[in-house]
């Protein structure tokens, strides 16, 4: 484009579409660049296709799409916006979805601190039930001896009160 002269809207909007579609531009597609007639009918409808038949060469045009026409900038600039509302929705999902794998690389480093967290508290807990075990072990075997040394004691207190009973049996026969 040169400087000074600006291009009409609608050369803008085929550039578009030529780099976003790859078609090239296909001569007239309005009537008035095809030098026919319109006429008015029923609504303001043209009617110049019932009273001048197009040539294959108009045919041809009419089948191309409508957005070669002067009217047609509005469309390309809501494809424009439609497009832009696409990439932004498309940036928002993309940023959910980065802060969701945070989120969730923060929950998988949670659950491996909890997880560690209690594998340490259960050897802790197996430590301190084999000491308890062991500690009862050892008051078992220590209740044991007690109860030994209690049944030997009970029986040097009936030896020796036997043994004082038979002195004073001896005592009492000899006076």
């Amino acid at each position: 484009m040169s400087r000074g002269v600006k291009e009409p809207e609608c050369h803008k909007w085929v550039e578009t579409e030529e780099q976003h579609n790859g078609e090239p531009t296909a001569g007239p597609s309005t009537p008035e660049e095809r030098n026919v007639e319109p006429v008015a009918g029923p609504s303001g409808v043209s009617t110049h296709l019932k009273s001048n038949p197009p040539s294959p060469f108009e045919r041809e045009s009419l089948r191309t799409p409508a957005r070669r026409s002067s009217a047609d900038p509005p469309i390309a600039k809501r494809r424009r916006t439609d497009v832009q509302e696409l990439d932004d929705a498309v940036k928002i999902f993309k940023g959910i979805q980065e802060d969701n794998n945070s989120s969730y690389k923060e929950i998988a480093t949670s659950i491996n601190n909890l997880s560690s967290s209690l594998a340490s508290n259960q050897e802790m807990q197996t430590s301190n039930i084999s000491q308890l075990v062991a500690v009862q072990q050892e008051a078992n075997r220590l209740q044991a001896e007690a109860n030994r040394l209690t049944k030997e004691a009970i029986d040097v207190q009936r030896e020796q009160t036997r043994q004082i009973m038979a002195l004073f049996a001896q005592f009492i026969n000899d006076r």
